[in-house]
């Protein structure tokens, strides 16, 4: 129970962290852009 717990937040951590690193860097390119 607490293994399939564990790896189902952990499958949910790996989806959401790439995706969060997208955001991010969509968001740090367009201040960059703006500014140069």
């Amino acid at each position: 129970m607490t293994a399939t717990v564990w790896r189902s937040s952990s499958h949910c951590l790996h989806t959401i962290r790439p995706n969060l690193l997208t955001v991010l860097m969509d968001y740090a390119f367009g201040i960059f852009t703006t500014l140069f």
